[in-house]
Formats: C-alpha cells, sequence, structure tokens
C-alpha cells in the first residue's frame, strides 16, 4: 500500500525537495521512475523526514564520491538512516509494509579508473548490509547511471512476483495493480 501525498499538508514535496522523472524499459517492462535528489545529511531534517514518510518511497540510491575514501566510509551510516526511515514509517503508518532495496553507487569513477580492489570493497559493504547491489557510475561518460535505479525496479517486480503468485489482479507478465502504481512512485 502506498501512503499518498496529502495536499491538505499545506506543502508540496517537489517545492521541498528536487524530483526528476524519466520513462524507462526495464526487462521489456515500461515504468517511470521519479527520484528525489538530496543529500544524506538532509535526511535528519524535520521537513524532509516529514515529505518522505508522506509521500512514502520504495528504494534508495546510497552514493559516494569514488574519489574520497571518507565519502565510502560513511555509506553504512547513510544506510543505516534510510532504514531507521522505514522504521518510523512502519510506526506511524503500520499498514505500510515496505523493506527499501537499497544499492550503493559509486560516482566520478572516471577521475578514479577502474580499480579492482575498490570495486570488491564496494561488493563486500553491499553483501554485509545486505543490500540489492554496487555499481561504479560517471555522470561525466553516462556509465552505469540508469543501472542502480533499474535494479531497483527488478528487486521490487521479484519481490511482488514472489508475494503474488496466485493474484489474479496480475497481469500476464506478473505486474499486480499495486506493483504498478509502486513503480510509479519509485524514488531514491
Amino acid at each position: 500500500m502506498f501512503v499518498p501525498y496529502d495536499p491538505s499538508a499545506g506543502y508540496d514535496p517537489a517545492e521541498i525537495l528536487p524530483i526528476t522523472a524519466w520513462n524507462s524499459v526495464v526487462d521489456g517492462h515500461e515504468c517511470t521512475i521519479e527520484a528525489m535528489i538530496h543529500t544524506a545529511g538532509e535526511l535528519s531534517e524535520y521537513v524532509v523526514r516529514s515529505t518522505l514518510l508522506i509521500i512514502g518511497i520504495h528504494g534508495a540510491v546510497v552514493t559516494y564520491d569514488a574519489t574520497s575514501s571518507e565519502s565510502f566510509d560513511a555509506v553504512e551510516s547513510h544506510v543505516l538512516e534510510i532504514r531507521d526511515l522505514d522504521a518510523e514509517r512502519k510506526i506511524k503508518y503500520p499498514e505500510v509494509v515496505l523493506d527499501y532495496p537499497i544499492v550503493v553507487a559509486g560516482t566520478k569513477v572516471d577521475l578514479v579508473g577502474k580499480n579492482g580492489r575498490r570495486k570488491i570493497a564496494g561488493k563486500k559493504l553491499a553483501v554485509r548490509l545486505g543490500l540489492v547491489g554496487f555499481f561504479e557510475t560517471s555522470a561525466k561518460s553516462g556509465e552505469m547511471i540508469e543501472e542502480p535505479f533499474t535494479s531497483i525496479v527488478r528487486e521490487l517486480r521479484r519481490r511482488e512476483r514472489g508475494s503474488s503468485r496466485g493474484d489474479t489482479r496480475a497481469d500476464k507478465s506478473g505486474w499486480s495493480t499495486n506493483m504498478k502504481a509502486k513503480l510509479k512512485r519509485l524514488l531514491s
């Protein structure tokens, strides 16, 4: 179940956090991916936390600067902060049962080149934290930019298929009406 944005709350989430959306085809299925862009430090701000609790999120991409070991070291605390937000939402909205798929993406890999050791460390971190995946991206070259988001869509779809076996509301490909609505609201 999705917790819809409530206009009576007195503010528009789009005015608080920058939102971008794009259409994508994931495994032959069209979907709209909406991403809410913000820095990890903003999660502690009341307005941001409240907005995320009201509109609901379905996945998160935690990014770090591949040129900074301090940035990589902070990934775990950011993941835990996102999981705390999920726990907070479950208290306020117990009918919402979601477990965020979270991926980690190193940015600026074009500046540091391919580093097997860094990639191994990133994959180990993702496994240890139970994340959906690890990616190395470059906005400059466009390398692996969509993959973190499409991996979340795939994971949500996988979970939905697993929980909707025998769901007569699902279409031929296994998409239920519920999941289609969730995918339209996919945020990071």
